[in-house]
């Protein structure tokens, strides 16, 4: 999560973003319609703040079942979140009243900040894994196995740096497997999410148990 490197906006500066909420209107767009974008896109705009949340694919939080998304949208909207869907930002160049994003349809706008929240990035650098069998796939993820063990013995690989389910309470439930005995993990079944409830939070209003229903079915209806 980060202010768009390409408006060169100083640690001071976001510091001083920050430091407006609740205070002074200011508009800001939120770019990744995914987990934080979402979230911060509610929070942001109770804070006071016009905000904007461009969506590159037809709907939020892609993975969620539909009813649960769209509920989801639907109270968004509702607290005046400006929701674009099916909008891509091509450039970005600072201009007088903040940053002009140009659209894929080279279309242009003018916001007073923007929030990058979209994608992950392993952050692998300097792990010396060149050096060893460990493999990365094209995405620069860290292959690993159902029990978190990579292509190299005794070298382990848990939460978002291997791509498979990026939610806090997975990385959560694997951190034990590293340190149980090759015999125990052997007996032990594979990180499922049914194994991955986070029990220590409040409830929410839209949640899910066990699976998607798009994995079930293999489509969305």
């Amino acid at each position: 999560m980060a202010f768009h490197p390409t408006a060169t906006l100083s640690p001071e500066g976001h510091k001083e973003s920050w430091d407006k909420l609740g205070s002074e209107h200011f508009d800001l767009v939120i770019i990744g319609g995914g987990y934080i974008g979402t979230e911060l896109s509610g929070f942001l705009e109770g804070m006071g703040v016009e905000t904007h949340l461009l969506v590159r694919k037809n709907r939020i939080l892609r993975k969620f079942d539909p009813f649960i998304t769209d509920a989801v949208t639907e109270e968004l909207e509702k607290g005046g979140v400006n929701i674009h869907f099916n909008t891509s930002s091509k450039s970005f160049k600072r201009v007088d009243g903040g940053i002009e994003i140009t659209f894929e349809d080279d279309t242009t706008a003018v916001f007073e900040k923007v929030l990058w929240v979209a994608g992950v990035t392993p952050n692998i650098e300097g792990l010396g894994l060149e050096n060893t069998k460990v493999e990365v796939d094209d995405r620069g993820r860290i292959v690993s196995d159902a029990y978190e063990c990579t292509t190299e013995d005794g070298v382990y690989a848990i939460g978002d740096v291997t791509g498979k389910l990026d939610l806090t309470p997975v990385a959560i439930r694997s951190r034990p497997s590293p340190v149980r005995s090759p015999l125990r993990r052997e007996k032990r079944r594979p990180l499922g999410l049914r194994q991955c409830t986070d029990r220590r939070l409040q409830p929410s209003a839209h949640g899910h148990c066990g699976t998607y229903l798009k994995r079930r079915t293999g489509k969305i209806r």
